[in-house]
């Protein structure tokens, strides 16, 4: 493929493949981003009301759902952005080897380190950067999956376990207040 404009044109196919994977790759995230939040948040809203033991199994199952699906997001996120490189990769070739020079996309950190313009200290594309929107997808699914996975363990418990603590521990402080005692109190003796 030494032609030019076959070259040319295996460019543009490779910049529409980019594009395309990363319009995916943020489609993806935002379904995991969304869907985890939601099913969090509606879990935590259905345990102020779910009283029975029945009904705290249920959210239990709610947040282990929501558990597993943010750790499922996080390995698809990361695979994703793995597609991603090596597509930018090819991208990279295809510019070098059309000597766009100054007129190679460079818009992330990544690409820039990949044609030599990356500043100074920029970490390599082995090591995870805290700051790139990768990682911190990651890093919120990691935080949705774990308060899940505490949450589940904490409405299992407070199923199974309802004199241990917990929300009823609440009804029994409310039940020992002094005007209940002394209503208690007052009956025949």
């Amino acid at each position: 493929m030494s032609n030019g404009p076959e070259l040319q044109k295996q460019y543009e196919l490779v910049l529409q493949e980019y594009r395309f994977q990363v319009q995916l790759n943020w489609d993806r995230a935002k379904h995991f981003l969304i869907f985890n939040a939601a099913i969090f948040a509606a879990a935590v809203a259905l345990y102020k009301n779910g009283a029975t033991p029945a009904a705290k199994v249920g959210i239990a199952l709610l947040l282990a759902l929501c558990a597993v699906n943010s750790f499922v997001g996080r390995q698809a996120v990361a695979q994703g952005h793995e597609m991603y490189r090596e597509i930018r990769a090819t991208k990279t070739k295809l510019e070098k080897a059309l000597d766009l020079g100054e007129y190679a996309i460079v818009s992330t950190q990544g690409m820039k380190r990949e044609h030599d313009q990356a500043a100074e200290g920029t970490p390599d594309v082995s090591k995870a950067r805290p700051t790139s929107i990768t990682n911190q997808i990651r890093v919120l699914l990691l935080a949705i999956g774990m308060s899940s996975t505490i949450g589940a363990i904490y409405a299992l418990y407070g199923a199974f376990c309802p004199t241990a603590g917990g929300d009823d521990a609440a009804s029994t402080r409310a039940a020992s207040t002094p005007a209940t005692r002394a209503t208690s109190s007052s009956g025949p003796k």
